[in-house]
C-alpha cells in the first residue's frame, strides 16, 4: 500500500476525548480512522465479528486498498469466531480453500450491507489482511488499546479516552 492510497489524519475532525454515552465512538471516531488507515493494530479483552457488521462501509474500504490489521484478544471468542479463525488460518495453507475465500470476500465487498460478519472474518484471515494472537492474561483486560497508521510517519494511538496522535516522528 503506498502512502497516497490513504487518507489524512489532518483532515479528519478528531476529538481530544470520546465518552460513551456523549459521543457515538464507532461512527465518529473509529470508522473515519479506519477510512484513512493503512494498518490498524489493536489489543481487546473481548472481540466479536459483529462489529463488523457495524465497521463494514469502512471496513470494506479498508480491505479494498490493502490495509493489514493485527488484532491481540483474550481467549474469550464466540464458538462461531474461533471457527471462523480456525477456517481462515487452515486456509492460508490450502490454495482452493482461500482462492475459494477470496471469491466470496469479492461479492461480500460489492455488498454495501453485510451479513455474514464471522464469513468475513475466516476470509480476512485466509487473505492475510488480519492476524490475530490470543493473549493468555492473570487479570482481566478491560481496556482496549488501538494504533492507526495512516503513513509511516504518521499515526494515531488511542487508550480509553487518551488520545495520543503523532505527526512527522
Amino acid at each position: 500500500m503506498q502512502d497516497d492510497d490513504v487518507g489524512n489524519l489532518a483532515d479528519l475532525n478528531i476529538l481530544p476525548v470520546y465518552r460513551r454515552g456523549r459521543n457515538d465512538i464507532a461512527h465518529d471516531f473509529y470508522l473515519p480512522c479506519m477510512t484513512c488507515a493503512a494498518f490498524y493494530n489493536r489489543a481487546v479483552g473481548y472481540f466479536h465479528s459483529a462489529i463488523y457488521i457495524i465497521a463494514w462501509p469502512s471496513l470494506r474500504d479498508f480491505v479494498q486498498r490493502g490495509g493489514k490489521m493485527r488484532v491481540i484478544c483474550s481467549p474469550f471468542l464466540s464458538p462461531d469466531d474461533i471457527s471462523a479463525l480456525g477456517e481462515g488460518y487452515k486456509a492460508r495453507s490450502e490454495e482452493d480453500n482461500t482462492n475459494r475465500l477470496c471469491e466470496e470476500i469479492e461479492g461480500m465487498l460489492a455488498n454495501p450491507h453485510l451479513h455474514k460478519p464471522t464469513r468475513v472474518l475466516a476470509t480476512l484471515v485466509a487473505m492475510g489482511t488480519i492476524d490475530f494472537k490470543i493473549a493468555f492474561l492473570q487479570t482481566n483486560l478491560r481496556r482496549g488499546i488501538g494504533v492507526f497508521f495512516m503513513t509511516r510517519l504518521e499515526y494515531l494511538a488511542i487508550m480509553m479516552a487518551i488520545l495520543l496522535y503523532s505527526r512527522d516522528l
